[in-house]
Parts: structure tokens; sequence; C-alpha cells
């Protein structure tokens, strides 16, 4: 753990003492927008929206067979994705984050980026766009979210960073161009989670996965929730070797107990040197 940062990752700006790295939520997947808080870096979800799928129907992703929706999702999704070609939510996005980053905030965080899945989205408007485009299907993909992405990282002069999903070996799945990514980010945030962490081998697979992939310092996310406080902290210590360090989200009492553990741990091993 030494020299590793240890974060909390919250909704609201209660935070635990002692952390090294907070994230607040100022836009969430419910479509709330929060003020924006100090000294935190703070996470926009930008096309998990479910206010915005509720209002704009005909801006939801679609594939060939369902609407990239939590009633249709098939489990999959935990909240309504908007179609990333839709220029005027695009540009709400990007006035949010402009707005966002004339406050006294420590960084701009980017969740929900790009597309739900390889299958998604075939809208009329994506693919009139891509026809126009003269790409291949995957390379125009990327081309939105990489357009995107651009326009955002040009508007903050704070940190940067950007959620990935936790598939290091087929980032073309959503539309993710991880070497265009690491050279508009000041690092990414790649969330592992789980409800037991009571099984690690697939952690440590993720985790040393990533470490080789990435061309930029990255986070581990570990859902802090329903683990217990010590299948949790074996967890994120075992995260903390591949990673720049740990963020544990959603539980403020839950994160408290593991960042006194961690801390304590750090402190041990800084002294044996």
């Amino acid at each position: 753990m030494e020299g590793k940062k240890i974060g909390i990752v919250l909704d609201e700006p209660a935070w635990p003492d002692g952390g090294d790295i907070y994230f607040h939520y100022v836009k969430n997947v419910t479509g709330r927008v929060s003020k924006p808080v100090p000294r935190s870096h703070n996470v926009i979800s930008c096309f998990g929206d479910n206010k915005t799928a509720r209002e704009n129907a005909e801006w939801i992703c679609l594939s060939k067979e369902r609407k990239a929706t939590r009633k249709e999702g098939q489990g999959w999704f935990y909240c309504d994705w908007i179609c990333p070609s839709r220029e005027k939510y695009r540009s709400y996005l990007l006035k949010l984050i402009a707005q966002t980053s004339s406050e006294e905030v420590e960084g701009i965080h980017l969740d929900c980026l790009g597309f739900p899945g390889e299958e998604y989205c075939v809208c009329e408007e994506c693919k009139r766009k891509w026809r126009e485009s003269g790409l291949n299907w995957v390379r125009w993909r990327q081309h939105v979210v990489n357009e995107f992405v651009a326009q955002a990282s040009d508007l903050t002069d704070k940190e940067f960073s950007v959620t990935l999903y936790p598939d290091p070996f087929h980032p073309e799945r959503f539309g993710l161009d991880l070497d265009f990514l690491s050279s508009h980010v000041s690092f990414f945030v790649v969330p592992i989670y789980d409800r037991t962490y009571l099984t690690l081998y697939w952690v440590e697979i993720l985790a040393n996965a990533f470490k080789r992939k990435l061309k930029k310092p990255f986070y581990i996310g570990l859902y802090a929730k329903e683990a217990e406080t010590g299948a949790l902290t074996k967890a994120a210590l075992l995260a903390s070797r591949y990673a720049q360090g740990t963020l544990l989200a959603y539980d403020p009492k839950k994160a408290q107990e593991v960042l006194k553990i961690l801390k304590r741990r750090q402190s041990q091993m800084e002294g044996k040197m």
C-alpha cells in the first residue's frame, strides 16, 4: 500500500476524514444535477440518464432488437442510455462540464461514457452519420466518443478523468479508444464491483490486465455497500498492487472502517523501511 492513494466515491458530499482523493456525483444516472463540490473530483454521468430518457424517448440508444433501458435491457442496464450521437444532448453535457469546471473543484470525471454495448446504436441518426463518415463501424463509434472527450477536455483546466468498463480486452465493444483517451486524461477509473469479494482471483486478473493495457495511471473502484469489511479490505490490498490507488464506493461508514485499516497498514509498512 506504500504510496497508494485511497479514495471515496459518494452521491452526497458526506465524506469520512482521511481519504486521499474524493469523488462526488454532480450529475448521476437519475438525471439529477447538484451543485459542484469543492476539493473533489466532480462526476458527470454522461450518457446514462433516466430523466432524459423519459422526456426524450427518441434519444435512447437502440439495437436491432431493443432499447438500452432498464426495462428492455434484459437485466444488463442499471440505467437508461442516451445515444452519444445526439447533438442537443451532447451540448447539454458540455455546458454542464464547463459550468462545473468553473467552480473550485479538484477535477472533472466522466462516467457512463460511450455506447452501452457493441450492438448499439442503430438509430437513424447514428446510421446516417456513420454512412457520411466513410469510416468502418468500429472506428466510427470510437470517433463519436473521441470527439466528445476531446471537446470536454478542452473545457477544463482541472484534472480530467474517465471511467472505463471493466473489460480490458475488447474496448471497441463500447466505442472506447484507449490510446486516444490516454492522450486526454490524467487518469482512469475502473470499477470492479462485487457484492461480497469472497473470491478474488478475477479481481487480480482484471487489475493486472489493465496495468498492462493502460498508458496512464488508474484507480480501481470497489463496491463497499454489501461486502464485509474484511473481504473488502483484502480486495483493496490486492487491487493496490496494480493500480494507482483504490476507490471505495457508496457507503461512507464502511469506507471509513476500511480506510482506517488501510491507512494503519500503510503506516506500518512505511515504519519498517
